[in-house]
């Protein structure tokens, strides 16, 4: 199963796999074999300053949009506590925070 966390802030994410994703599954018996950070994806946005004349006078604006992977393995025999554990990542979401579910 693949859990993919994305958001505007980093330390969300972070907070979010260390009080959330970690506890739930230690208490539903599943392990999380591996976190990866990928790749921060920036996109550049410019604008002109002044509405009318100064065409060579802008500013940039810079949002970047950090994501994680979180891998859990289980058995055949757990499928019923990855059920439990995707609805209970569900309730559990924050706000800024967004969660894509692989099984």
């Amino acid at each position: 199963m693949q859990i993919i966390l994305k958001s505007f802030n980093s330390s969300i994410i972070s907070l979010f796999t260390d009080t959330r994703i970690k506890p739930i599954a230690e208490k539903l018996n599943l392990s999380v074999s591996s976190i990866v950070n990928l790749p921060t994806r920036k996109k550049i946005y410019t604008m002109n300053r002044s509405p009318h004349v100064f065409s060579k006078s802008k500013e940039s604006f810079e949002l970047r949009t950090f994501s994680k992977l979180i891998t859990i393995s289980f058995n055949k025999d757990s499928l019923i506590n990855i059920l439990k554990f995707e609805k209970l990542l569900a309730k559990n979401v924050v706000n800024g925070l967004s969660v894509q579910i692989k099984i």
